[in-house]
């Protein structure tokens, strides 16, 4: 397995090799490499010769998001003017050896300056028009209408046009039209191709999450519940209706919904389908879960 730091470095090791890539976001321990990540490699090995896994700081270059005009990158300081060093701490060793042990070719895993440095390209202002010019023309915004959302599909785009590598990336639409968003703009815009297959769920029936891990017996029973109240729905009835029919088993354990939405696009999502986002937060875990549901 070979080891890179730089966007230069990850380039020169896989080209002409028919690389499939799997971003994943660095965790602060690998046991959160769950069987969904798994079921990703194993699809996408089938659609090239290597296989590259690069871990990434998910929000750093997000960070940067309104500041890409001046490009004024400074890093991220508490009140005091201390660098937060530990926003940027993750299982290095463990996520190391999880690589190691599923055969994987290439890894890249960036420091925090060299994921800035992904988009400190001579070509950025050429790739920042295109990306004016796709996000405009296609109506991403429409589709992707909270803000810190469309920063953040604006800024993963970004990063697929300044990599500017032929590379097969490989993710599953469990995220919703944010991946969808990004599937459609990799495979119209860049030469990169995006590949996406269904996710898998775990054995209770519910999408594999870093959450997942957290969620109790009975959490994750009701959890279940979701999809087939999802699924049964009218949806020529106000979405205000399967909000109260969520909330209804949602009480045993706490759930709140944070956003429903229900999308239809037959170039993005595809013909005859609509593809049903709960974004949501069971009892008192402190972080949020998504559920997306492909209606066919």
């Amino acid at each position: 397995m070979q080891i890179v730091k730089t966007l230069e470095e990850a380039r020169q090791v896989t080209i002409g090799l028919q690389t499939v890539h799997f971003i994943l976001q660095k965790k602060d321990s690998a046991s959160k490499l769950h069987d969904g990540y798994i079921h990703l490699l194993d699809t996408g090995r089938q659609y090239g010769k290597k296989i590259m896994v690069s871990f990434m700081y998910s929000h750093v270059i997000n960070d940067f998001a309104t500041e890409l005009e001046n490009l004024t990158l400074t890093p991220i300081y508490n009140n005091e003017g201390v660098f937060n060093s530990h926003l940027f701490e993750w299982d290095k060793d463990g996520c190391i050896a999880w690589a190691g042990n599923k055969n994987i070719d290439v890894l890249w895993i960036p420091e925090y300056q060299d994921e800035i440095d992904i988009i400190q390209v001579p070509k950025l202002k050429y790739y920042r028009t295109v990306l004016a010019t796709a996000w405009e023309e296609e109506g991403y915004l429409d589709l992707i209408s909270h803000p810190i959302i469309n920063d953040r599909a604006k800024t993963h785009c970004l990063g697929r046009l300044t990599a500017d590598a032929d590379w097969k990336y490989v993710g599953s639409w469990k995220d919703g039209i944010f991946m969808l968003v990004l599937a459609h703009f990799t495979n119209k815009y860049t030469k990169a191709r995006y590949i996406m297959p269904d996710p898998i769920k775990a054995p209770e029936g519910i999408y594999y999450s870093s959450s997942y891990f957290n969620y109790t017996d009975k959490e994750k029973e009701y959890l279940a519940k979701i999809e087939p109240t999802v699924m049964s729905f009218d949806f020529n009835k106000d979405l205000g209706i399967l909000k109260d029919n969520l909330n209804v088993f949602g009480k045993e354990i706490n759930l709140k919904i944070i956003y429903l939405k229900s999308y239809v696009h037959p170039e993005i999502i595809g013909p005859n389908r609509r593809i049903v986002y709960v974004n949501f937060i069971v009892g008192n875990n402190k972080q949020d879960d998504i559920y997306s549901f492909m209606l066919r």
